[in-house]
């Protein structure tokens, strides 16, 4: 992957603005050697179809607008169709410039195609790889679902017999607290109702003028 990289940004940043550089001195040259007026006319014209072959070039890779590929295109088939013109028509001192430059249109026309492939075979690597991580992202999903499916489900059952436990406490208590509620009602009646009737008796026998105590507790209990 490193090396389709490489190879795509070679052609994209270093090569091809390269060829484009010494095409601009090209006609830089060509104005400063040239005074004819038709001939400098068409060096432009063919100038500006250079920058617009590097404009749209330049907006196909770094915008990815795909259809100035077909511009780019365009604007070498002009450019070698007018340079080749100009070659054979021009002066001698700017013939050799022309023909510089229509060398330098087709080595930009060969650079094209190469950048176009090895940024197609670099993006094809990368949506490969960007495949593979969703299918592992996709796995890592699913295993992490299974996973909580089965810490949800081993919470419900530890819920449930928190649960179950609870209620057996819950149960428990109240048997414990009848028992003891049972245990103080029946201590209550042995003990303080006994208490009190004995003392009942007690106060009668004062009231009748019987004032021995001992002689009512035992009559109570004789009851």
């Amino acid at each position: 992957m490193v090396q389709l990289y490489q190879t795509k940004s070679n052609y994209i940043d270093i090569e091809l603005p390269e060829v484009f550089q010494q095409g601009v001195k090209a006609f830089n040259q060509i104005a400063k050697v040239n005074n004819n007026q038709k001939l400098l006319f068409e060096a432009l014209v063919a100038h500006n179809l250079w920058l617009q072959m590097e404009r749209s070039s330049t907006l196909f890779f770094n915008k990815k607008q795909f259809k100035q590929r077909s511009v780019v295109n365009q604007s070498i088939s002009q450019l070698n169709q007018k340079l080749t013109e100009l070659a054979q028509t021009s002066e001698a001192n700017s013939e050799v410039h022309f023909a510089s430059l229509l060398a330098l249109t087709n080595r930009y026309q060969t650079l094209f195609a190469k950048s176009v492939q090895a940024n197609r075979n670099f993006l094809g690597l990368i949506n490969v790889v960007m495949a593979g991580d969703a299918v592992e992202f996709t796995n890592q999903a699913k295993l992490l679902k299974t996973q909580s499916l089965g810490l949800l489900s081993a919470i419900k059952k530890s819920g449930a017999e928190a649960v179950e436990i609870t209620e057996v406490i819950i149960k428990a208590s109240i048997a414990v607290g009848l028992i003891l509620f049972l245990g103080f009602a029946l201590f209550f009646q042995l003990h303080i109702t006994a208490a009190i009737k004995r003392l009942t008796y007690a106060f009668k026998s004062f009231l009748t003028g019987d004032f021995s105590p001992k002689y009512q507790i035992q009559n109570v209990k004789t009851k």
